[in-house]
């Protein structure tokens, strides 16, 4: 999860994540259990955290759309 855009759905083993809105050390991501859902939670947090986070649920790039 190196460069996270807005509109970027990420798969994990758990679900997915998705991106709406990035700053230069905040992220804010909705948590998905499918793709195509609405959120399961809204979650805003640093950019180094989603990263450590994504790395553990071996997060792939679903989709390739960046804003």
């Amino acid at each position: 999860m190196d460069r996270n855009r807005k509109g970027q759905l990420w798969k994990t083993d758990s679900g997915h994540i998705q991106i709406w809105h990035n700053g230069r050390r905040l992220i804010d991501y909705k948590i998905l259990k499918q793709a195509g859902q609405e959120a399961v939670s809204a979650q805003a947090g640093g950019i180094d955290t989603l990263r450590e986070h994504s790395k553990a649920q071996k997060a792939v790039l679903a989709n390739a759309s960046a804003a």
